[in-house]
């Protein structure tokens, strides 16, 4: 399998309210993020979404409009 090329993976970190830190990488070849959680890392699979880009495996979910 081809390693996904170096632009189309995007590092960010997301800032809740309450100041809790989330680390992500989002590579969008596989179309997944991976989230590192206080109890480990989560990777998800891009669902359909009516705004925003919404990632879940039906347990977990990740969900983003722009810096939200």
């Amino acid at each position: 399998m081809d390693e996904p090329s170096q632009s189309n993976v995007i590092e960010a970190t997301f800032v809740c309210p309450d100041g809790t830190e989330l680390d992500t990488v989002f590579d969008n070849d596989a179309r997944t993020v991976t989230v590192a959680l206080p109890d480990g890392t989560v990777t998800l699979p891009q669902v359909e979404s009516g705004s925003g880009a919404r990632y879940s495996d039906g347990t977990t979910t990740f969900w983003n409009k722009g810096d939200e």
